[in-house]
Order: C-alpha cells, then structure tokens, then sequence
C-alpha cells in the first residue's frame, strides 16, 4: 500500500451523514493521493485539526451549534495555513458576505466530483508551481491572507445562475454606488478606446461582457480597500494605471499569437492581476516594503529584484499564490509568477506568460522612454528565441506605443 506521508490530507466536514457518505463514494478513486477525513461538526473537525495537519478543509455552511463560517474562522486563528473551503447550497448574498472573511473560496451544492476535485487540484498544485521556500517562509508570516471581494463573489454566483443576464449583473454592481462610478470611469478610458461614451452600467456590461467586467469588479474593489491610506496614494495610482496598461496591451499582444476568446480573456485578467501581490505586500509587511522602495531608490535596481533581497521573494510570486488560492486558472497564476522571469517556468502557458511579460516590459519602456532590451530589466531575448518570437519583438512593441499614444489623446 502507498505511504500516506506523500499523500495530501483533506478534511471534509458537514453534519448531514448523507453528504459525507456521498462523499466518500463520489471521491474513492481520489484514495490513492489524497488522505481523506470526515467529521459530522465543526467541534469534532476541531479537536481532529488539533492532532494532526490537513492541507484542505473543506466545510458546509449550515450546521447546527457551530455554522461553517464560525468553524472556519476558528481554522484560520488556529491553523491559519490550512487551505480554507465552503461547499453549500446558500448562495444568498448575506450568507457570500458572512462567509467572505475565512474562506478561500467557495463552491457550490451541488458540486460534481469533477469540479470538485479540480478545485482541490488547483489548491494543492500551488506547491508544485510555486515551491520556494522563501516564497513560503514569506507566505507564513503573513497573518491573515486577504478573501475574494463581496461582489465578485455575488457576481460569480449570479454567472452561474440559469438566468444570469445583462440586467442582473447590472443591477448587482448597481447596488454599490462608488463601485458604479468606477466601472463607468473605467470603461471610459482610452484604453477601451470606445468612441461614444458609455453611460451606464447595463450599457458597460453589454458592451465588454459578463467575463471582462466581472475582472475590472475584482481589481477595482481589491484597490478601493487602499483608499483610507492617503500616504500611499501617489504609489498606487501609478500601479492602478500600470495595471489597466498592460492588461489592454498584454491582449493586445496575445491577439497576435492566438485568437481564440478564451486566451485572450485570460491573458487580460492576467495584465489586470500581475502587480496584485504589491498591495498584499503594502498591508501585510509593510516595514519590508518601505526597505524594498529605500533600496530601489538607493541602488536603482527593479522593484521585484529589491524584493528578492529584502524578502527573498516577489509580489510576482507571492500574488500567483493568492490567485492561486482563490480557484483562478493555472494560465492566469502563471502569468503572473513569471511576469518578470519568463524563462524558468517550463510551463505549457508559454502565450500568456510571454504576453504578460513582453506587455509589463513595454508598458515601463514607453514611461521611461529606454529601451527594455538594455538596462536592468531587460527582456530576456534568449527566451524569445528559443520560442522562435524574437522577430515579432518589433511588432509587439509598435503595438504598444499605438496605445500608449491612444492613451495620452
């Protein structure tokens, strides 16, 4: 029989014996690499969490004394490194609201074995594309890793619904008056470059679609909870601004490689995310992210190489983990571990890593006005050649000073 000492460890709690035993059944060919637990109560799950480590947990919403969200808020004071998961059938948007703190992500009743384990897939694998032990260390010291935004979350749902529409997902961001207004603002950019301007949300949504404006709700709420920090506005105006850049040039870049929507969407989410793990860096250390910009400004090296030496690893890193984290695909998570060294990640992922990569290159090259092929962060050239695009270096970056242009109109 197979050590289990290999073998991921995933406590399933729920205090109806019917979905633990459909559990069970519905995992059993999972037996091989996973070790799995059942517990019938959060005070049962408790105690076996106290005796022994588990990778995952996984926990119903509903339960009588203790409810999965108060369960789980335990799990994270307690065992604050264990991947934290809700399956449930309540997908109201109070329950969303209550469960938004603890969890990591949350998947819905029913939940197939296939989503569910490709769920769990993509948590663990997160060791596997991410496996530095600094990016760890530095991972462990972080208190409290930030949840999914509210209404990402509601909008998640309502896009899954039967009866999901343009009205609906209108009238969810409408709800929220500050987060309307910077859609629209959004939206109104060059970067979209739409001719007429858009006036309302229904409008944004129809125009953009479900997928694109559910991206912009998430990054645009992950930057509201900064605003109270006026010391750190100059900073992160300017990384807001990077962000919708080179999101817009890295699908951009990528329409010249593959045209298919799927790719394309991912590789703006991508652009969108890749700086995310900078903020996470704001608030959870902020002492070290002060010396990484005294450093920066000291030696005049790259933002993420001052982090490397500070912390001894980068936001790139330390953001794929958190998306990671939160369910996105390995596509986008890599894109963004590999945003500033494309050439060891050995992934399948090569388009997007690469559009992501060249689009942050070039985004600082058109503000700068140097060229990204001399100087500290230079583009890789090798890497490029070996993936036979090297001759496409001067198309990507003609692209990019059509909307750096478009965007100074």
């Amino acid at each position: 029989m197979e050590e289990t000492a290999d073998k991921k460890h995933i406590l399933f709690v729920d205090d109806d014996q019917n979905v633990l035993q459909g559990l069970q059944r519905m995992l059993r060919p999972q037996r091989a690499i996973w070790e799995m637990e059942f517990a019938a109560s959060g005070r049962e799950a408790l105690d076996m969490l106290d005796q022994k480590a588990y990778d995952i947990v996984i926990s119903d919403m509903r339960m009588p004394g203790m409810d999965g969200v108060e369960f789980l808020t335990t799990v994270r004071k307690k065992h604050p490194h264990t991947i934290r998961f809700i399956l449930s059938g309540q997908t109201s948007k109070e329950a969303l609201i209550r469960a938004i703190g603890p969890t990591h992500q949350f998947l819905s009743k029913p939940c197939d074995a296939d989503s569910l384990k490709k769920a769990i897939d993509r948590a663990l694998n997160l060791r596997k594309i991410l496996t530095s032990r600094n990016l760890i260390s530095t991972i462990s010291q972080i208190k409290s890793l930030p949840s999914l935004p509210t209404l990402y979350l509601q909008l998640e749902s309502e896009m899954k619904s039967p009866v999901c529409s343009i009205q609906n997902v209108a009238a969810i961001i409408e709800q929220d008056v500050a987060m309307s207004a910077k859609i629209l603002h959004m939206v109104n950019t060059a970067f979209y470059g739409f001719r007429q301007e858009i006036s309302s949300i229904p409008q944004a949504v129809k125009l953009l679609g479900l997928d694109m404006i559910q991206s912009l709700v998430f990054v645009a709420q992950v930057f509201s909870g900064y605003q109270d920090q006026k010391v750190l506005t100059p900073f992160l105006d300017k990384l807001w601004k990077h962000s919708m850049s080179v999101s817009s040039l890295a699908k951009s870049i990528a329409r010249t490689i593959r045209k298919d929507e799927a790719f394309l969407d991912a590789t703006f989410k991508a652009g969108l995310f890749h700086d995310f793990g900078k903020l996470i860096l704001i608030t959870a250390m902020p002492r070290q992210f002060t010396d990484v910009l005294r450093m920066v400004k000291e030696k005049q090296i790259d933002f993420w190489k001052a982090e490397v030496e500070v912390i001894g690893t980068s936001h790139a890193e330390i953001g794929a983990y958190l998306l990671g984290l939160w369910g996105f695909a390995d596509s986008i998570v890599e894109a963004v571990a590999f945003h500033h060294r494309p050439g060891i990640s050995q992934s399948e992922h090569a388009d997007s890593i690469t559009s992501v990569y060249i689009a942050n290159a070039l985004d600082y090259e058109e503000l700068s006005g140097e060229s990204s092929t001399s100087g500290n962060d230079k583009i890789d050239i090798e890497y490029l050649r070996d993936l036979r695009v090297e001759s496409r270096l001067a198309e990507w970056r003609e692209i990019s000073s059509r909307e750096a242009f478009k965007e100074r109109k």
